[in-house]
């Protein structure tokens, strides 16, 4: 499936097959992702959504076809300084004080880090920002969840791929997380992003892609799923097109 972009597509695959063993985990036969989108990504369990995204960032290597970022291999250089991953589980560096992974982050982008500009995304992810001075090792798991969002988010990479980024957060920490995002759409930057909150990616996203078992069922606007289940709310018509679709 495809979109009709202007320029260079933000992310490009064709063909993709990715296999764990002699098993197959993941079919993508056609896929473009413009520059400016807000993509979610959604599936039950299993379905894909961590595979796919770790294939994007280049950390799985194709058994057939091809990604690219803005037209580039997503191991290469100039691919690698365009994209910021968040994995579901990642943790930063437990003997860096937390204000130093950051800016080790930031650097691998190519920018410098204003401590205030980190000390205010933190607190709106409801982290106190007096943690920044202190190891990563002696924070929360929350703790670490929200500072490698912050920075990741502070990082402004023309692609972001989030792999069930609000996963955890509490209600205000969430409205500061779909703010950063929407303002990532105003200015153009693409976002690829996992979730179970439905209502979140209802929101946020300009397109939804549905995955069943490593395939891609649905891709196009969520009021398109919801209207082809005659106007039913968005979880449903999900679970709708999972069974029947």
């Amino acid at each position: 499936m495809t979109a009709e972009v202007g320029g260079t597509p933000a992310l490009a695959l064709a063909g993709l097959r990715i296999r764990r063993g002699r098993r197959q985990t993941l079919a993508i036969d056609d896929l473009v992702i413009g520059p400016g989108e807000v993509v979610g990504l959604v599936g039950l369990n299993g379905a894909g959504k961590t595979t796919l995204l770790r294939a994007c960032a280049g950390l799985l290597a194709p058994a057939a076809g091809s990604v690219r970022l803005f037209g580039a291999d997503p191991r290469a250089a100039p691919a690698r300084r365009a994209l910021a991953y968040l994995p579901e589980n990642h943790r930063p560096m437990a003997v860096l004080r937390g204000d130093h992974w950051a800016r080790a982050l930031l650097l691998g982008h190519g920018k410098t880090m204003e401590p205030t500009a980190l000390a205010s995304a933190c607190q709106a992810l409801a982290l106190d920002p007096a943690l920044l001075g202190r190891p990563v090792g002696q924070w929360s798991k929350g703790g670490e969840r929200k500072l490698a969002l912050a920075a990741t988010l502070l990082a402004a990479a023309p692609l972001t791929l989030l792999d069930e980024p609000a996963a955890g957060l509490d209600p205000r920490a969430r409205v500061a997380l779909k703010d950063r995002l929407l303002a990532a759409r105003a200015e153009a930057r693409t976002v690829v992003l996992s979730s179970h909150l439905l209502a979140d990616v209802e929101e946020l996203c300009d397109r939804l892609l549905v995955l069943r078992d490593g395939t891609l069922i649905f891709d196009g606007p969520p009021a398109a799923l919801c209207a082809r289940y005659g106007g039913i709310g968005l979880e449903r018509a999900f679970l709708a097109h999972i069974d029947h679709g």
